[in-house]
């Protein structure tokens, strides 16, 4: 899920570049921008994935308002705590089966 949204982010900064004057650019940031976080906050009651949705729509809100991306740094913090540290980072491998290492010693 993450490499999509990763390979999919870099297709959209491109299709952002191609619009030049500014006011054109923050129209269409605003608006995408806004969508999407009204979707997931619909998603909140509505079924649906809201804890991904309604970061994404922050995100792209932070490329041109500073209050979205002071959100989602509070927002990532927040979630750091809950998570114990975890959030942005790699998991940690799991750990082996005795049988596992078992069948590996012989």
């Amino acid at each position: 899920m993450i490499r999509f949204i990763t390979r999919n982010w870099n297709r959209f900064e491109q299709m952002l570049d191609r619009i030049q004057p500014k006011p054109a650019r923050r129209l269409v940031i605003s608006v995408v921008g806004f969508t999407i976080l009204l979707l997931g906050v619909l998603m909140t009651v509505l079924p649906g994935p809201a804890f991904i949705v309604i970061p994404a729509g922050l995100a792209i809100l932070a490329l041109e308002f500073a209050w979205a991306k002071w959100l989602l740094g509070h927002g990532m913090h927040f979630a750091s705590k809950v998570t114990g540290g975890r959030v942005g980072r790699p998991a940690e491998p799991r750990a082996e089966r005795p049988s596992e290492a078992m069948e590996r010693a012989r």
